[in-house]
């Protein structure tokens, strides 16, 4: 996977009136610098269904790292027998809730009958504007 380099332009610009005042740019920006810590272990997902939305949209792209470890509260990728599924890790006392971002969604409380392997942690959301 790669990413060709974009222009970066250094000044921070103004969701106001005035848009960007350099014509051209101070350096080139490599994507996969910015947003891809671990090339070897790191994969990009599109996503589908409501149940992270707002927060995830249908047709996002996620960077997921494999290699991060999850902490409490990120968004995992996860094998929740045999589904991929894309929630919040949540570990209250000694459970493991995998929440969604939507309220009509019920919370998944992985049981030990339950099969969960962690596919990866989001680490970054692609998300087309316009």
């Amino acid at each position: 996977m790669s990413f060709e380099v974009t222009p970066f332009f250094p000044n921070l610009i103004s969701c106001g009136l005035f848009g960007i005042s350099d014509e051209s740019p101070a350096e080139y920006l490599s994507l996969d610098d910015k947003f891809i810590a671990n090339k070897e272990s790191t994969f990009i997902v599109r996503c589908t269904g409501e149940s992270m939305s707002p927060y995830l949209m249908p047709g996002d792209y996620l960077i997921i790292d494999r290699s991060a470890k999850i902490r409490n509260g990120q968004v995992g990728a996860f094998y929740f027998n045999d589904q991929a599924i894309c929630k919040y890790y949540i570990k209250e006392n000694d459970k493991i809730i995998l929440r969604s971002h939507h309220d009509d969604s019920p919370d998944l409380i992985v049981t030990e009958d339950d099969r969960l392997e962690l596919f990866g942690v989001v680490q970054h959301i692609i998300r087309t504007v316009s």
